[in-house]
């Protein structure tokens, strides 16, 4: 069975993967474009079913990406519905409705829309809903959640963020809130919401986070350094999750804090290592072009963010 998942909620998506995967007691394999090479779709999902493990829910992460190839085949295992593997097509953003991929897939199979809400009523109901199944254990109340949203925007993932610091408290509060959860304009100042809305791929927020820091005072070069730093970080995290090296582990062989060790790991378990080491690629260019060149920085410096979080 072939369903196709897409929107820009992709913490609803992933819960949504996840208890699927629960109630079929099986595991989940993501698999991105750079996996494919030139397998087909066919190879690929024998080569993901191991009877040794039990059942296996693939998932196409960024399906509207992949080769040509494997999105035909993908419509016709559709089309046809002989598909005895489970499989699901996921899209992280809202897919161009105007591609004959799109309007195939989304005649030929199951389709799930997660959009983030646009509206501040839509986001805390969207927060309330979360906390019930992530941190039931948590009391949150409408107002609380309300609060959450005021302070950090109309932003899924950074609601998220702040529910899951809030929620070891057994009963969260309006003190608490002001006490834990910083505000957006604070938050910008800092790279991490920058770093993590490249992850994510929202450039315009990346963009206008970027913005903020640059209007706070920091110059171009110290944000290019900022990142070069975090992404040898990542790369060094990555590598590490790879081998099934802890925190200490990593830091004893990179000489990284483990506290940032610890920060990055939940961002780098979302990210391939060949996109690490293209942003690295990227942002040494840009600096060297930056250092060299006449160009605006800042322009350069916002081109490069928009390319990283593409």
């Amino acid at each position: 069975m072939i369903q196709y998942f897409f929107g820009d909620d992709t913490i609803t998506a992933r819960g949504r993967i996840a208890a699927l995967a629960e109630k079929e007691h099986a595991q989940i394999r993501f698999v991105d474009k750079e996996d494919v090479g030139e397998m087909s779709l066919q190879s690929l999902l024998d080569a993901s079913h191991n009877s040794l493990f039990g059942k296996t829910i693939v998932v196409l992460r960024d399906v509207a990406t992949f080769p040509e190839h494997i999105r035909s085949q993908l419509l016709e295992l559709a089309e046809q519905g002989t598909l005895s593997h489970e499989m699901i097509a996921w899209d992280r953003t809202a897919p161009d409705a105007r591609l004959t991929f799109t309007k195939k897939i989304k005649k030929a199979v199951h389709c799930e829309a997660f959009m983030q809400p646009k509206d501040p009523q839509g986001i805390t109901t969207w927060a309330a809903t979360y906390a019930a199944r992530e941190y039931a254990d948590a009391a949150f109340s409408p107002g609380v959640l309300a609060e959450i949203v005021r302070l950090v925007g109309q932003d899924v993932n950074a609601v998220a963020s702040e529910v899951a610091k809030c929620s070891v408290l057994a009963s969260v509060t309006a003190d608490d809130i002001a006490r834990i959860v910083p505000q957006r304009a604070e938050q910008d100042t800092s790279a991490f919401p920058l770093l993590e809305a490249i992850v994510t791929h929202r450039s315009k927020d990346a963009l206008r986070i970027l913005g903020n820091i640059i209007d706070g005072g920091a110059s171009e070069r110290f944000v290019l350094s900022m990142l070069a730093y975090q992404f040898r970080l990542f790369l060094a995290v990555r590598i590490g999750h790879e081998k099934n090296a802890d925190a200490s582990v990593i830091h004893r062989a990179t000489g990284f804090h483990p506290i940032a060790i610890q920060k990055a790991m939940p961002v780098v378990s979302r990210m391939q290592l060949a996109a690490i080491t293209d942003a690295l690629v990227r942002i040494g260019a840009t600096e060297k072009t930056i250092n060299t060149s006449s160009m605006d920085p800042r322009s350069m410096l916002t081109m490069l963010v928009l390319a990283l979080a593409k």
